[in-house]
């Protein structure tokens, strides 16, 4: 063998041991979640910390179901003890590990997803239950293939179920394209009662909800000069459920634009608000603003509210970052970039 050739030979063998190690390299970033479902959830927060514009520092993520099917692994999350939502994972070809495809949240109570797995297209229908409304079947309508899928709905809270549809779309990524109806043990259509707009997620999470209904119940620019006054985003505190009523805690900033950086332009928000379980109705709106002294607006809070409302390390800490988020967007604003919420819960 010539030189030339022994150059040409270790040439090729170099580039395609590199293309070689990029692959492991790649294959190993890709599948990076072992088969341990004791690390998942790490995983999952590290994965929305890094997919979303702004960190779910302090968003509580939760794990209620996990089922394995052929090659999915299919989570069934709650987020801020306040919404559901669902994470697919997809078993690597080659050994245990998995990686990511998606993860979703909803402000509804149920939800159906269709995902093609190593076999077959599986229906997966998950939610959480009402305690006051019993339900025991779901029949999803799949729009496409004119076919009706009958499933038993577990007797849990949080719930996950599924069937399996076959072959039949083809697709290679998650697909909805059901719409369905839910059923007590007696087969009455309940979906109406059960499926109602989630009124205190829309009220805390979507938009301004809140923060405006605390510009114009204390800050209304008619009455007083406060138009150059923002409220922050929430961060849910705590969350009580009774069977007719549902209360949340949460923390938030009141943002002087008019006062300088270095002075003291953001005061703290401490809120509990009280819905009714079935007309979404605000029952009891109770905030800080209203009380002179924060020991009487704490009475017959629960013990996890006042212990983080008095640690002033922890409300100083959380005081910072949503003023953080609060700057972000204003800089936003300024260099003529719309903004249209401020919630990146």
């Amino acid at each position: 063998m010539t030189k030339k050739n022994k150059f040409f030979t270790y040439i090729v063998i170099s580039f395609t041991f590199l293309i070689l190690l990029l692959g492991i390299f790649i294959y190993k970033s890709t599948y990076n979640i072992p088969n341990d479902d004791t690390l998942l959830k790490d995983h999952i927060i590290n994965y929305l910390d890094t997919k979303v514009s702004m960190p779910f520092k302090y968003t509580d993520i939760e794990i209620k179901e996990i089922v394995n099917v052929d090659n999915i692994k299919f989570l069934l999350l709650e987020k801020d003890r306040n919404s559901i939502g669902a994470a697919y994972l997809k078993r690597s070809p080659i050994d245990s590990t998995y990686r990511i495809i998606s993860i979703e949240f909803s402000n509804s109570n149920f939800k159906s997803i269709s995902m093609p797995t190593s076999k077959d297209d599986i229906l997966f229908f998950y939610g959480i239950k009402d305690e006051n409304y019993d339900i025991d079947n779901v029949e999803l309508n799949a729009f496409d293939y004119e076919k009706t899928y009958s499933m038993k709905i577990p007797d849990k809270k949080f719930f996950v179920t599924y069937t399996y549809m076959g072959n039949i779309s083809g697709s290679k990524t998650s697909y909805d394209n059901t719409s369905y109806s839910i059923f007590d043990a007696n087969m009455n259509d309940v979906t109406d009662l059960v499926t109602k707009t989630n009124f205190a997620y829309e009220f805390l999470n979507k938009g301004s909800e809140l923060q405006t209904y605390i510009l114009n119940h204390y800050l209304s620019p008619k009455i007083t000069n406060d138009s150059d006054k923002i409220i922050s985003d929430f961060l849910i505190l705590d969350k009580e459920i009774s069977k007719d009523t549902t209360t949340y805690y949460v923390q938030g900033l009141l943002y002087d634009l008019n006062l300088k950086k270095s002075e003291d332009n953001c005061k703290n928000l401490f809120i509990g608000v009280t819905f009714d379980k079935i007309t979404s109705n605000i029952i009891d709106f109770k905030c800080n603003l209203d009380y002179k002294d924060i020991n009487d607006f704490l009475i017959n809070m629960p013990s996890t509210v006042s212990d983080s409302i008095t640690n002033s390390d922890l409300v100083t800490e959380k005081k910072n970052y949503l003023k953080e988020r609060i700057d972000n967007n204003i800089n936003l604003i300024k260099n003529k970039k719309i903004i249209t919420s401020y919630n990146y819960n």
